[in-house]
């Protein structure tokens, strides 16, 4: 990954019922930026933690498919753990995608208007609908 992107994103993608083992993904990390794990446990996503994670730099955000990861892989890897919601998906990957759409779209010039996200309505942590 270069410096000029701030995100990574590495799916595990195992077989069902076998589970994402750290050594599939401990070479991906010696210089580990922050890394999440998406998990149904984890913290819930919110605007708050949106730009924490746009702040971070750095991101590698691993998820599971079917079984999800091992234990040993949160333990060694995991600077957090979060989670899109209280639903069941196949697998991770859309709430990687989730994930990506919120944290990137705070990024210095990705929004044609650099003063559209400070001005969303749920900045303040309430939405509100179109005017």
């Amino acid at each position: 990954m270069s410096e000029s992107h701030p995100a990574a994103v590495i799916i595990l993608a195992a077989g069902e019922g076998k589970l994402g083992r750290r050594r599939q993904v401990g070479g991906a990390v010696e210089d580990r930026p922050r890394t999440v794990v998406l998990t149904p446990r984890g913290a819930l996503l919110d605007q708050r933690r949106v730009r924490d994670l746009a702040a971070a730099g750095r991101l590698l955000l691993l998820c599971g498919r079917y079984g999800g990861i091992d234990e040993r892989v949160h333990t060694a890897l995991a600077h957090d753990e979060l989670s899109i919601g209280d639903y069941v998906l196949v697998g991770g990957e859309a709430a990687v995608l989730v994930i990506v759409e919120a944290v990137v779209r705070l990024l210095p010039g990705v929004l044609g208007n650099p003063a559209s996200a400070p001005q969303d309505s749920h900045v303040e942590g309430l939405l509100a609908g179109p005017a």
